[in-house]
């Protein structure tokens, strides 16, 4: 044991070799879009795959929206944006209109609908059933509607007297509640903030023709940076960014600020939504909003997709039809995921602060196959092939390119994604006796496994190539339902993964 002067030297001795070391400096982000975007995403966010969108406000008070089918989105206007229709900032058509104000009037009174903000009571909000109901379902972070169009804030926000969840309605800070449950659960958390609001008299000026920099300067960037020292959010989620161009919002001082000096800057990520033009060209994730993939799937990705068809926020007008089903929603994910994506599943709570029981039920459905299957999903990356196999009955409804509500019927019954040297065939339908995979190259070490079953499975070469031979096991045996993974070691390498 040392003592003394020998002690004090070797204290010494090693303070100066430490110092003598070369420190690396961490990268410092210019305001500029050439430096911003040469940020790499922290790597926790291609790791953890799912995440869920939860929009609730006081929207979530009247919860109403008419179907309109053959109308762009499929609907009559959203539920989220329930007040600007009837504050008549963004009216709809004249016929539906008159409709939503008839219901307005005949429930509320004639009011705008800020006078609804005392109805949003959140009395039944339990935030630690909420991380315990989101850990279940397998998704490993959340983010919450910080602010909507509305300008409503779910936090005391200074900025918004008055309309905020501590001022009115509530009386708590939901999204401070929130975070600190999510963390507590050991699940990460973040918001979902819009960058205009649209009945604010700043921004109603700038849309009229005046200058957006007062908005910006005196109330949004301020407000916006409040809340990331306030909750270090682990996701920031953008929106309505299109109104007014890229860089209107002043949005790469910001992100040059976030990344370099904030206190969330090693953990956040942000998606691509900083001002019109800014979407599949700007940002960590490019977003595909209910199924339009404006930016393809090359550039990290997410796909933002609500769990009942077309409104994000409740709607109590919607029908059983309306939502995905337990089969849609799995298989949904497999693509996602084998096109390098992440998933981020919209729920929908009550004004009371209940989350409707189907989407309960979705939820826990989807943590049931990842229990068996996450192997596949967590921590995988694209394979040198996403899919292939004939195409099997597996309904999808989303938007299409010109953002009208769509369904097709059919997708690919195998997809593919990879760890290391394992490479899992996800198959969308059972095989029944074989299933045959052609783009696979088996060695002699090749060795399969269905996951959720003890015993490996025998297979063989064929002239179109590798034949795995089917477990011989009831229905009652099969380890899950509506998708089954096959894991493949041991197989000559083709190319490199994504």
């Amino acid at each position: 044991m040392l003592k003394g002067p020998f002690l004090a030297l070797t204290f010494a001795l090693t303070a100066l070799a430490n110092t003598a070391q070369p420190q690396t400096a961490e990268k410092v982000y210019e305001p500029n879009w050439e430096s911003l975007d040469q940020r790499p995403n922290p790597g926790w966010f291609d790791e953890d795959k799912i995440g869920i969108f939860i929009h609730w406000s006081v929207f979530s008070v009247p919860a109403i929206a008419w179907v309109y089918p053959d109308k762009p989105y499929g609907f009559g206007g959203h539920s989220c944006w329930y007040g600007m229709y009837i504050d008549r900032l963004y009216p709809l058509s004249p016929p539906e209109q008159a409709k939503l104000e008839s219901f307005h009037r005949r429930t509320y009174g004639d009011v705008p609908f800020k006078a609804l903000a005392p109805l949003f009571k959140a009395e039944a909000f339990e935030p630690q059933q909420w991380a315990e109901l989101i850990r279940r379902s397998g998704a490993r972070y959340a983010f919450l509607t910080s602010n909507f169009h509305d300008g409503y804030c779910l936090w005391p926000s200074p900025r918004q007297p008055g309309w905020n969840s501590v001022d009115v309605g509530p009386k708590r800070d939901l999204l401070g509640d929130f975070t600190k449950a999510m963390r507590e659960a050991g699940l990460r958390a973040g918001f979902y903030y819009s960058l205009g609001e649209f009945n604010h008299p700043l921004y109603l000026k700038a849309k009229q023709g005046g200058d957006l920099k007062p908005f910006v300067q005196d109330h949004m960037q301020p407000q916006l940076r409040e809340a990331v020292r306030q909750y270090t959010p682990s996701i920031i989620y953008f929106d309505g960014e299109w109104e007014f161009p890229l860089d209107s919002f002043e949005m790469q001082g910001f992100l040059a600020w976030l990344f370099n000096d904030s206190p969330c800057k090693n953990d956040v990520i942000v998606n691509d939504r900083f001002g019109r033009g800014s979407r599949g060209k700007h940002g960590g994730v490019y977003c595909s909003e209910a199924g339009v993939r404006e930016s393809g799937t090359e550039h990290k990705w997410c796909e933002d997709r609500p769990i009942s068809r077309g409104n994000w926020s409740y709607n109590r007008l919607e029908q059983l039809a309306d939502y995905l089903s337990e089969r849609d929603l799995i298989h949904l994910l497999v693509e996602t995921v084998a096109l390098g994506g992440n998933l981020h599943l919209d729920i929908s709570p009550c004004a009371d602060g209940t989350i409707p029981m189907l989407q309960q039920e979705r939820l826990v459905q989807m943590g049931d196959w990842l229990k068996v299957n996450g192997e596949a999903i967590y921590g995988t990356r694209r394979w040198t092939t996403a899919h292939e196999g004939p195409m099997v009955e597996s309904v999808n409804p989303r938007l299409d390119s010109s953002w009208k509500w769509t369904e097709t019927r059919q997708r690919p019954m195998v997809y593919y994604t990879s760890k290391g040297e394992s490479v899992y065939a996800i198959c969308l339908a059972w095989p029944g006796k074989s299933l045959t995979l052609e783009r696979p190259v088996a060695t002699s070490q090749t060795k399969v496994e269905l996951l959720g079953h003890s015993h490996p499975l025998k297979w063989s070469l064929g002239e179109t190539g590798l034949t795995i031979q089917m477990p011989d096991i009831s229905v009652q045996e099969l380890p899950c339902r509506n998708a089954w993974v096959f894991k493949l070691a041991g197989l000559k390498l083709t190319g490199d993964s994504r």
